[in-house]
């Protein structure tokens, strides 16, 4: 995995003043000659966990993101994440969104009723179950949907442009079997 070779991480102190300090990001195998599995777990520190890095550069895919469709199209990164799930998945209820987006269920249910304000999407009672409510895309939330799938599609090229087709295969693969590895254990707890 590539990483910058180092990233400021920016903290608040406890006077609530805020601090930058500088994490390696470099991969542990290529710092220290050995794999972090074998190292002694007191010896780690925070980059040495995978899910330090992948939460960090989540945050920054994110903000890339959520500067993008708001200066483009005045939609924050939670309302495009709702568009693209209900693009390819109408008709689904608010439960089965929050387990498809994997956000909290106060910020879905916010952004929702926001986004039934401004007519991107409408809410109406399943005919087979009074209590489900279905949501949908209006005709001006798809439209405007479709104006963001090339910018989506150019970002997505351009993020992958430093990895090789194989890089780019391993990554996906490997990032399929962590997420069923999650899934798995998430139902178990």
């Amino acid at each position: 995995m590539c990483f910058p070779e180092n990233i400021k991480i920016v903290v608040p102190n406890e006077n609530g003043y805020q601090r930058g300090t500088v994490m390696n990001m470099e991969s542990p195998q290529n710092r220290t000659g050995e794999n972090v599995l074998d190292r002694d777990p007191g010896t780690l520190t925070l980059d040495d966990y995978v899910t330090y890095k992948v939460t960090v550069l989540a945050q920054m895919f994110g903000r890339e993101a959520a500067r993008i469709y708001s200066s483009k199209w005045g939609l924050s990164l939670p309302q495009y994440r709702i568009m693209t799930v209900l693009s390819k998945l109408p008709g689904m209820s608010l439960r089965e969104l929050t387990d498809q987006t994997q956000m909290d269920k106060g910020q879905i249910s916010r952004v929702i009723t926001q986004m039934e304000a401004d007519g991107l999407i409408t809410r109406e009672s399943d005919e087979n179950d009074g209590r489900r409510l279905i949501l949908t895309l209006t005709p001006s939330g798809a439209q405007l949907f479709q104006q963001t799938i090339g910018t989506a599609e150019s970002r997505q090229k351009a993020i992958l442009s430093v990895l090789s087709r194989e890089e780019q295969d391993n990554l996906n693969a490997t990032l399929s079997k962590l997420s069923n590895h999650m899934r798995a254990r998430l139902n178990t707890d």
